[in-house]
């Protein structure tokens, strides 16, 4: 019976010993993660975000081929499904400059970007305005130094013919892009 007990503590100890170097290594690495937690006398995963990037793929690609045939407010629906799954564009979003996801992370990244500069041009051609201006915005937070979600931002305010709010948006760009040069001159010709 002792012996049986000496068995459970020393695999104990062996077990702590092992999650002991995990997380130095975790340690090493960049800091603890939240994915791994102790409570009371177990260990636990969790919380995670899982991304299914499968399912973003195939959402983008039967948006675009709904607009290759015609069916705008089908391809709008769809980007928009996709960008659920995905909304922030970051794979790991607990820690997103993790260096074994950064190929991935990158391209994630830019076809987000892509996807929702595309539902936002689709939702300014059907009139959902604003749905556009939400997804602009989504854009403008995403990249704030990327112009583009300014230039879609201030359309979509002055198709809902808003003349004040834009100007609000260009200011905003300007501040951000200062250390960029400014605005392009195509930002500047909405005006």
């Amino acid at each position: 019976m002792r012996k049986e007990r000496s068995d459970a503590a020393e695999a104990d100890e062996h077990f702590e010993r092992s999650i002991a170097e995990k997380l130095a290594i975790a340690d090493d690495a960049g800091g603890r993660r939240e994915w791994l937690r102790f409570s009371e006398d177990s260990y636990q995963l969790g919380p995670l975000e899982w991304l299914d990037l499968d399912a973003f793929n195939r959402l983008v690609k039967c948006a675009e081929e709904a607009e290759m045939v015609g069916r705008l407010d089908l391809a709008r629906g769809r980007y928009a499904h996709a960008l659920r799954f995905c909304p922030h564009g970051e794979v790991c979003v607990e820690d997103r400059y993790a260096a074994w996801a950064e190929p991935t992370q990158s391209s994630l990244t830019r076809t987000v970007q892509r996807v929702r500069e595309r539902l936002v041009e689709l939702c300014l051609e059907l009139g959902t305005l604003e749905e556009a201006i939400r997804q602009a915005e989504e854009m403008v937070l995403h990249d704030p130094a990327e112009e583009n979600g300014y230039r879609l931002l201030i359309r979509a305010h002055l198709a809902r013919d808003d003349r004040s709010t834009p100007l609000l948006v260009f200011r905003r760009c300007q501040t951000q892009l200062a250390e960029y040069g400014g605005p392009s001159a195509g930002l500047l010709a909405l005006f």
